[in-house]
């Protein structure tokens, strides 16, 4: 492996690196807390390996229900072991401790229920939803100095922890969706397939296969990630963008004129939704009407146009 092939591979991997460090750091701080270790311990390491199970799919192209069902034990069985700890440590009642954290896992079911198809993802909430939960255990276990603000700070990250695994789940969710929709689990793998299938065939321009490839695996890739318009916008390009001039050198869709308008009708609707004037007369509260109507219904046509790039433009080209 070449020097540059190596840098390419720690830094694509460095998320992974993260993680083993929190998990070292977390582990050594609850063996160091706990004497005798006993089954507390056990079951704090056993939750933490699902944890990191569930931690690894965030960093991963996969879309697998294992995955999101793995992150999602993670969350809930997590923040049940650390509230559990605190409660414990705080000499609190058992059944306040059911019912609060039966109030929190409510509570992140139904914000990641109503937010699964449409809210968008901040950045780096992979790397955060691992260190919050290291963090979670960690002030779960008052030490000897400022029980008060160990208290203060777990309850903080407490919700800071619910909160970016409600992003989290989403991503998971999404990525779901899409091997359920479009037949694939490996979206990168997919992506690279699509791109080598279509060199191999004749005539067909390497520049093309290029630029179809780098907007295909952005439409993906924003999908995921929760920004639908981009997701759409991509798609778009792929499959109608100029009657489907651009990349007729590879591969071009039976006409459909009334399909073809529809698509054509919400890009335009979405470029122009950024640029509405603040005087509201009635045709601009019409206008207004329809984008929040298109954005109402953006995670649906996305994933039906999804599907047109990828079984009625990318399949049929590949298979002519």
């Amino acid at each position: 492996m070449t020097l540059s092939g190596l840098r390419k591979y720690f830094v694509r991997n460095a998320y992974f690196y993260l993680i083993v460090f929190f998990a070292v750091f977390a582990v050594i701080d609850l063996l160091s807390t706990m004497h005798p270790v006993n089954w507390i311990v056990l079951v704090y390491l056993m939750i933490f390996i699902v944890m990191f199970v569930g931690q690894l799919f965030l960093a991963t192209p996969f879309g697998h229900l294992i995955s999101y069902y793995f992150y999602l034990v993670s969350i809930v069985v997590g923040m049940g072991i650390a509230l559990f700890l605190w409660f414990s440590q705080n000499s609190h009642n058992f059944p306040i401790y059911v019912v609060v954290w039966a109030l929190l896992t409510t509570a992140f079911a139904i914000s990641h229920f109503l937010t699964s198809k449409k809210a968008g993802i901040p950045p780096f909430t992979g790397v955060f939803s691992f260190f919050l939960f290291v963090l979670l255990f960690v002030f779960s276990i008052p030490k000897n100095f400022s029980p008060s603000a160990y208290d203060l700070l777990f309850f903080l990250t407490l919700a800071l922890f619910i909160i970016n695994g409600i992003f989290c789940s989403n991503q998971l969710f999404r990525a779901t969706v899409l091997k359920k929709e479009l037949g694939f689990s490996n979206r990168e793998s997919f992506v690279d397939k699509t791109k080598d299938e279509l060199l191999g065939k004749p005539n067909v321009l390497e520049s093309d296969v290029d630029l179809l490839v780098y907007y295909l695996k952005s439409s993906l890739d924003a999908f995921v990630q929760g920004d639908l318009e981009r997701s759409f916008m991509d798609a778009f390009k792929i499959a109608f963008d100029n009657q489907g001039k651009p990349f007729e050198g590879i591969y071009r869709l039976p006409e459909d004129v009334g399909r073809q308008q529809h698509y054509a009708d919400i890009r335009d609707c979405l470029s122009h939704a950024k640029h509405t004037p603040k005087d509201k007369d009635e045709q601009q509260k019409e206008r207004l009407k329809r984008i929040k109507e298109v954005k109402k219904n953006l995670y649906k046509e996305t994933l039906k146009l999804l599907r047109v790039v990828k079984i009625e433009f990318i399949d049929a080209a590949i298979k002519k």
